[in-house]
C-alpha cells in the first residue's frame, strides 16, 4: 500500500492493537483525534518504520508503556495532548531519537519519573 497520511478523526475507536497498522508501511502521517481511545496495545506501531508525525489527541484516557513508540525511529512530532494520560512508563519514549516536538499538554498527568526523557536528545519542544 502507498499510503502516507491516513486521517482517523471523529469516531469511536477504543483501541489500537498489534497489527491495525500493519499494511501501511509507507505511512508518513497517523492523526487518531478525537476518538475514545483507551487502550494502545503493545506492538500497536511496529513495521511504522517511515512514520513521521503521530497525533493521538483528544481521546480518552490510557498509559504509555514501556518502548510502546519504539519502531517509531523517523518519528519527529507526537502530540498526545487532550487525553487523560493515566500512567507514563519511564521507558515510553525510548526509540524516538529523532522526536523534535512532543505536545503533553492537558492531560492530567500527575508524575513523570527522572529520565522518562532520556534520549530524546534532538527534543526541541515539550
Amino acid at each position: 500500500m502507498n499510503l502516507r497520511t491516513l486521517l482517523i478523526d471523529n469516531n469511536q475507536i477504543v483501541s489500537l492493537d498489534f497489527n491495525d497498522f500493519a499494511r501501511t508501511g509507507n505511512l508518513q502521517q497517523l492523526w487518531v483525534v478525537k476518538n475514545k481511545i483507551s487502550v494502545i496495545g503493545k506492538g500497536t506501531f511496529i513495521g511504522m518504520n517511515k512514520l513521521e508525525t503521530l497525533v493521538l489527541s483528544v481521546n480518552s484516557s490510557f498509559k504509555l508503556p514501556a518502548r510502546i513508540f519504539s519502531s517509531l525511529t523517523k518519528c519527529s512530532k507526537l502530540k498526545l495532548d487532550v487525553n487523560q494520560i493515566l500512567d507514563i512508563d519511564v521507558d515510553a519514549f525510548t526509540g524516538l531519537s529523532n522526536l523534535h516536538f512532543l505536545n503533553l499538554s492537558n492531560t492530567k498527568i500527575s508524575l513523570i519519573i527522572n529520565g522518562t526523557f532520556n534520549g530524546l536528545n534532538k527534543l526541541e519542544l515539550l
